[in-house]
């Protein structure tokens, strides 16, 4: 492998940590040099006849190109191109991940890391600094609006997307830890700076997110019973003094308080879980409503409202968190009300391709939320945990996982 292009493949690595950054930002949350790096790197396997599809990648890229065209005439729609590119910027990313992970300098990863909190530490503690300069690399419209009690963004476009990288980074980490290709000091260095950064921003999402990471790792670890009864009833009382004794202000523990003090609120009035719930809800009454092949690209806005209707999900969630629900979608829910069972079947196809590890268990089932959440179809991450985790890559056996 040249010089060049090994630099080529670590600085895109890096840019997979800050996909909300840009030298130059164009209107978007997710930027484009994540994107721009890993399509250079796909031209230059394919000038050079390099590459070598499997079946499931064809049909990635058939997907990717169908999704520029699959418009209804019985629908009507908003046509962007910008829009359409999702799938395709995925590929790039998968294809990269899929292929070069192992080229990786850990340290570019690290990097990112560092990086991450030093704004997250900067915006913590100089705001109107930060919303003064950091529009330079930034969407500035998302950066000013996303202060108050929220919580911070650092290098992202709002809070929750903040707490989302951090649960990427912890993720990666972890596999870089598995492969040896880190040491057990770096990781818990990386780690808690991720939970400052998460705690920071204050995200509901990701703190369930990263309670469902933990949960996760609990049940696919080989120790044994008795420390899992002890492992288990520790966490259950510092979460249980966070929530309810120290009553730590965030979103995340306001949110698990809900939960479990008036459960109907969170699930059917609390606007900001409802409009996720919603979100899933229109994409699956799409079909069961007949739509099996969905509305078409860019339909959604337009047949939301009459899809709502005829489920009776108002008399269900009530009018406010319908409305505040908008035009804010998972992208389980986008995809899945616009291509319908085309979308379910790629997306199904994409998650089983793997090998049967249980390392690739832990990426994979975590790095299914970010579909259930708000994050975008671009959202990088998701794409470099389907391409780490791919059968293209030598998985580790984990036997002492």
């Amino acid at each position: 492998m040249t010089l060049k292009k090994s630099f080529l493949i670590n600085i895109t690595a890096f840019f997979s940590t800050i996909p909300f950054a840009a030298p130059i930002p164009i209107s978007s949350d997710v930027q484009y040099p994540v994107f721009l790096l890993a399509g250079l790197i796909f031209i230059w396997d394919a000038i050079r006849k390099k590459i070598n599809l499997n079946l499931f990648e064809i049909f990635f890229i058939f997907f990717a190109f169908l999704s520029f065209f699959y418009i209804s005439p019985f629908a009507e729609f908003e046509y962007s191109l910008f829009k359409r590119v999702g799938i395709l910027f995925g590929f790039f990313i998968f294809y990269f991940f899929s292929r070069y992970w192992k080229n990786i300098n850990p340290n570019y990863i690290l990097f990112g890391i560092f990086l991450n909190l030093i704004a997250a530490l900067i915006h913590f503690t100089l705001p109107e600094f930060w919303i003064s300069y950091g529009k330079f690399f930034m969407r500035s419209i998302v950066l000013s609006e996303e202060m108050g009690s929220r919580g911070i963004s650092g290098l992202s476009a709002e809070p929750s997307f903040l707490g989302g990288i951090c649960i990427y980074l912890i993720i990666i980490t972890y596999v870089l830890l598995q492969e040896k290709r880190i040491s057990l000091n770096v990781f818990y260095l990386s780690s808690i700076s991720n939970l400052v950064m998460l705690y920071l921003s204050k995200s509901g999402l990701s703190v369930f997110m990263f309670l469902f990471m933990i949960t996760v790792l609990f049940f696919l670890s080989n120790i044994s019973l008795l420390r899992k009864v002890i492992v288990v009833s520790s966490g259950f009382s510092l979460l249980y003094l966070f929530t309810f004794v120290i009553e730590l202000n965030s979103r995340g523990f306001t949110l698990l308080r809900i939960l479990f003090q008036n459960p109907e609120y969170f699930f059917f009035v609390d606007e900001s879980v409802g409009m996720r719930i919603i979100s899933l809800l229109v994409g699956f009454q799409s079909i069961a409503q007949g739509e099996i092949f969905g509305h078409g690209a860019g339909s959604l806005p337009f047949v939301a409202p009459d899809i709502i209707e005829k489920a009776g999900l108002g008399d269900t969630f009530g009018e406010f968190v319908i409305s505040v629900s908008g035009g804010i979608w998972s992208s389980l829910g986008q995809y899945t009300t616009e291509f319908g069972l085309i979308f379910l079947f790629f997306i199904l196809y994409a998650f089983l391709h793997t090998n049967g590890s249980k390392l690739n268990y832990f990426v994979r089932s975590n790095i299914f939320l970010f579909m259930l959440g708000t994050f975008s179809i671009l959202f990088p991450p998701l794409w470099a945990c389907l391409g780490i985790t791919d059968k293209r890559n030598r998985n580790i056996d984990q036997n002492n996982y």
